[in-house]
């Protein structure tokens, strides 16, 4: 099982959705860049590290969306995972756009940056393979899960 986005190119995993997100913009506290209202273009001239599952890859669907825009983001480093970011963010100038409920509770070392061009929602699912879907335990786990996420609804951020 993993909470992410689901991949409707993978028939084999079945997904049930968890909440919407969105993403903000983190650096490190005290970053001489980073300010309220950053612009596309400002943006774009930022040292970047993106989240890469497939490993290496330093283009995501954020950098498609820009490239359709005219633009190109600087990415200068890629991670396996969004656990490494905090650390590497926090004590460099690079900065990660991040799902707002992973770091929502880091800002005493990080700043958390809104960019209202970029308000687009995405799905954050549970997603566990076929083969799985009877077994009674990984079924258990999945409605506690379920049940937990409404729970934390009340503390989520609305957009």
């Amino acid at each position: 099982m993993v909470i992410a986005t689901p991949d409707p190119a993978m028939p084999h995993l079945r997904a049930c959705h968890l909440y919407d997100e969105t993403y903000v913009l983190i650096g490190r506290q005290g970053h001489p860049d980073l300010k309220p209202g950053l612009t596309i273009e400002n943006y774009v001239r930022l040292e970047h590290i993106v989240v890469s599952r497939r490993g290496g890859n330093f283009e995501t669907p954020v950098d498609d969306a820009l490239g359709v825009l005219g633009y190109r983001r600087n990415v200068v480093m890629s991670a396996g995972s969004f656990l490494f970011i905090p650390e590497i963010v926090s004590s460099s100038d690079l900065v990660a756009l991040v799902p707002r409920r992973l770091f929502r509770a880091q800002s005493e070392r990080l700043m958390i940056i809104d960019l209202p061009w970029l308000s687009e929602r995405f799905d954050i699912g549970l997603i566990w393979h076929e083969r799985c879907h009877g077994h009674a335990g990984q079924r258990w786990v999945r409605e506690l899960i379920g049940k937990l996420m409404v729970e934390g609804e009340d503390d989520a951020p609305r957009a």
